[in-house]
């Protein structure tokens, strides 16, 4: 009776910790760090690549990546006001959404049911 116990409950262990990896799977891409955009990805079916767009910078994931992160994080440099972009290039439709940022800002998106939805713009939870 003790090492059924003792069975199930690793199993349950091992099953929370693996499920807790996979949600917590981050990519992060580029360099500096005035401006942190996380985007968290509810259904990923269809999604070809993923754009990022601030200034003059650009950065694109491809599908290898986009199956293997559940969120990814751009940082990017803002000298002041200025704006950011992010694209979801699906196989037969592109997704976008473009707002506005400054030095110190984390807005956070997320991709649901085929909407980019901000759902923190500068550190104040929507509801």
């Amino acid at each position: 009776m003790k090492y059924y116990l003792l069975l199930i409950s690793t199993i349950f262990i091992i099953s929370c910790s693996s499920k807790n990896k996979k949600e917590n799977n981050i990519l992060t891409i580029g360099k500096e760090n005035d401006v942190e955009v996380t985007l968290s990805i509810e259904d990923k079916r269809d999604i070809k690549k993923i754009g990022f767009y601030s200034g003059e910078n650009s950065e694109f994931i491809d599908e290898k990546h986009i199956e293997s992160y559940n969120r990814i994080i751009y940082n990017f440099e803002s000298k002041g006001e200025g704006t950011f972009k992010v694209c979801i290039y699906k196989i037969n439709d592109t997704i976008c959404t473009e707002s506005y940022v400054e030095k110190g800002y984390t807005p956070k998106i997320e991709f649901v049911k085929d909407s980019l939805i901000i759902t923190d713009f500068i550190g104040l939870n929507y509801e």
